[in-house]
């Protein structure tokens, strides 16, 4: 329940930069890129549990935290008279972590990767007083996926797991770009940032009762906020 306030303001935004007068005069197509960070406090917990854990005297070395990656996105759109837009935005992610020691007797792998789909409503708006300069909001879905692998090998003796997992929640950003005309193209630089709201926990594809359960306090969900700069390119029709 104390997400509901939240909800509600996103929605409310939305609602706002939703057309409410003029005419849909062009359809615009476009392909964006983005480069942000990611939360992720649980996994990185996970990874500093593992790092300290010591296991038979050898100290993990963590490799990969989730770093920052690049997204990559398409968009469907209405361009109306009054210089609000509405549409559908298509996107993907992803980033993982990895925590790994090797020596002559043998070796240890920790390996997240994670990767998600995301499906959209955008509102956008520019300013009057210039037009270049537009606000816009996202509501939308999100499919997360995680492949995790552990495993060790002391020696003769191998040990290996791995598990193919998936999360569903919900999503929002908001971002500031200006926009750059070249004939029917337009460049656009961004600045955002994106806000999850719920996820569930990773559980199995096809066990959603099979869940995933970390060894630290923390509940084995995916946390993709973080801010986002990119570059969309869009034509219109």
């Amino acid at each position: 329940m104390k997400r509901t306030p939240t909800y509600l303001f996103f929605f409310i935004l939305w609602g706002f930069l939703l057309p409410n007068n003029g005419s849909a005069q062009e359809v615009e197509f476009g392909f964006n890129v983005d480069y942000g960070n990611f939360k992720m406090e649980s996994f990185r917990n996970y990874q500093d549990y593992v790092q300290g854990a010591s296991l038979s005297g050898i100290t993990p070395k963590i490799n990969d935290d989730f770093p920052a990656f690049f997204n990559y996105g398409i968009s469907v759109g209405w361009l109306f008279s009054n210089g609000k837009a509405i549409g559908i935005k298509l996107g993907y992610q992803s980033t993982g972590g990895k925590t790994s020691y090797s020596d002559y007797s043998g070796d240890f792998l920790s390996e997240q990767l994670m990767s998600s789909t995301k499906m959209s409503f955008y509102g956008r708006t520019s300013l009057k007083s210039n037009p270049n300069l537009s606000f816009s909001v996202e509501l939308g879905a999100m499919r997360s996926y995680l492949d995790l692998t552990e495993s060790f090998r002391i020696l003769d003796f191998q040990e290996s797991t791995n598990f193919n997992l998936e999360s569903d929640g919900l999503f929002s950003s908001m971002d500031i770009g200006y926009s750059i005309s070249i004939n029917e193209f337009f460049i656009t630089p961004s600045l955002g940032y994106e806000f999850n709201f719920t996820n569930q926990v990773f559980h199995l594809k096809d066990n959603v009762d099979a869940k995933l359960e970390l060894p630290t306090s923390d509940e084995a969900k995916p946390d993709w906020s973080g801010w986002r700069i990119g570059i969309e390119m869009k034509i219109k029709i």
